[in-house]
C-alpha cells in the first residue's frame, strides 16, 4: 500500500476555457484530499490565479514548482507547462486553449511514463480545438492508448459497483454493426475480466453482456449480429472459464436493474453504454481507461463550456476520479503481490 498522501497524480488541466480548472480547484479546497495523495497540476500558475480569482475561490492555495523532481509531498503542485500569457475566454472554444491542453496531457503522460508520477487524471478536453500536430484521436483514451502502446484497452464508466465498458468507442453509430466481429467482443471481455480481479479486486467476476439490436434482435427479426457475432463470443469466452451471460436487450436490463447483478457490463457502441450510466451516475461517474499499463481516470462530463466562469461545476465526478485512480494504484499492488508469492497469503487466510 502507498503512504498516505504519497501518491502522486499528475493532473492535465484540459480546456482552459472550461470547467476543468473549476472542479480541479473545488476538490483540492478541502484539504483532506492532500491526506489521500499529492497533486501535480500540469498548468500555469497565471491561469490557476486566473481561475481562483474569477470564480471567487481565494482559499484555494498551491505552490508553484519547476518540474516534477520538485514538488512538495502534500501540497497542490503546479508546474508551469507554458511559458506565455494565454487569454481565458470562459465558454468559448480557442485554438491557444487547445495548444494548453494538449501541452499539458504531453507533459503530463511523460512525467507518467517515466515514474515520475504514479497516475494521471485528465480534465475535460475538446476534442475539436486540440487536433492538431500531435494530436489526431478521437479522445484521451485513443491518445493514451498509442503513447503507451496498448493493443488492448477499453474505456470503462464507473460509478460504485457499476462498471460498463464499451466495444466500439468513438465511431458514428452508422459504422457500430461492421465495427463489430466475434474476435474484437471477446477481446474486449477479456480485457474487462482482466481488469475486474486487477484493478477493482475481484475475485470471479460476473459479465453481463448487451444486445446491439431492439430485442436483442428478437431471434433474428430485428437483426442478426446477436446470432452471428456477439453470442459465439460469449460462448468462447464460457469456454475460457470466464462468467460471461448475454446478449440482454439493453432497456430491460437497465430498466429492470439486472445490471445489479454483474461486476461489469459489456455495450456494444458508446451511447448504448453511456446514457444508461449517465441517467444512473451523472454526478458520480467517472471514466477509465483499463488495458493501459498505467492508471488514468478523468470525470464522465464534458468541459461545461455553457456553465464556465459561473462557479456552480460540481467537482464531485472529478474527485470521484481522484478517490478511483489511488484505490485501483492500491488494488493493483495488492493483486501483483498475491500473484507473485500466492502461497504467502494462502497461509495467511488459513491462520486468520
Amino acid at each position: 500500500m502507498y503512504e498516505e498522501g504519497k501518491i502522486r497524480i499528475g493532473i492535465s488541466v484540459g480546456d482552459i476555457n472550461g470547467i476543468g480548472l473549476e472542479v480541479i480547484i473545488k476538490t483540492f479546497l478541502d484539504h483532506r484530499m492532500l491526506t489521500v495523495c499529492t497533486p501535480v497540476i500540469y498548468c500555469n500558475h497565471r491561469v490557476v490565479s486566473h481561475h481562483r480569482k474569477a470564480l471567487d475561490l481565494m482559499d484555494f492555495n498551491y505552490t508553484s514548482v519547476k518540474n516534477i523532481d520538485s514538488i512538495i509531498y502534500k501540497k497542490v503542485n503546479v508546474i508551469n507547462t507554458w511559458e506565455e500569457d494565454v487569454p481565458i475566454e470562459f465558454g468559448t472554444s480557442t485554438e491557444i486553449a487547445g495548444k494548453c491542453a494538449l501541452k499539458s496531457l504531453e507533459t503530463a503522460a511523460i512525467d507518467l511514463h517515466i515514474g515520475k508520477t504514479d497516475a494521471l487524471v485528465t480534465a475535460p478536453i475538446n476534442k475539436n480545438n486540440m487536433q492538431q500536430d500531435g494530436f489526431h484521436f478521437p479522445g484521451h483514451t485513443e491518445y493514451l492508448a498509442d503513447k503507451f502502446d496498448a493493443k488492448n484497452y477499453l474505456m470503462m464508466l464507473v460509478a460504485g459497483n457499476l462498471r460498463i465498458g464499451v466495444v466500439t468507442g468513438h465511431i458514428p453509430l452508422k459504422d457500430v454493426a461492421q465495427n463489430l466481429s466475434t474476435d474484437k467482443i471477446m477481446t474486449k471481455i477479456k480485457s474487462m475480466n482482466k481488469s475486474l480481479k486487477e484493478d477493482f479486486g475481484i475475485d470471479k467476476p460476473k459479465i453481463a453482456i448487451l444486445g446491439l439490436n431492439p430485442h436483442s434482435g428478437d431471434n433474428g427479426l430485428l437483426g442478426t449480429e446477436e446470432k452471428t457475432i456477439i453470442i459465439p463470443a460469449i460462448k468462447r469466452a464460457f469456454d475460457e472459464k470466464m462468467v460471461v451471460m448475454g446478449p440482454y436487450p439493453a432497456d430491460g436490463f437497465f430498466g429492470s436493474g439486472t445490471y445489479h447483478d454483474f461486476d461489469g457490463v459489456l455495450a456494444m457502441y458508446h451511447d448504448q453504454g453511456l446514457v444508461a450510466f449517465k441517467s444512473i451516475a451523472f454526478d458520480s461517474g467517472v471514466n477509465f481507461t483499463a488495458g493501459l499499463p498505467i492508471v488514468r481516470t478523468s470525470p464522465d462530463h464534458g468541459t461545461g463550456y455553457d456553465i464556465a466562469g459561473k462557479n456552480i461545476a460540481s467537482e464531485t465526478s472529478f474527485r470521484e476520479a481522484i478517490y478511483l485512480a489511488c484505490d485501483i494504484l492500491n488494488k493493483r499492488e495488492d493483486y501483483f503481490e498475491i500473484s507473485e508469492n500466492p502461497l504467502k497469503f494462502s497461509k495467511h487466510q488459513r491462520d486468520h
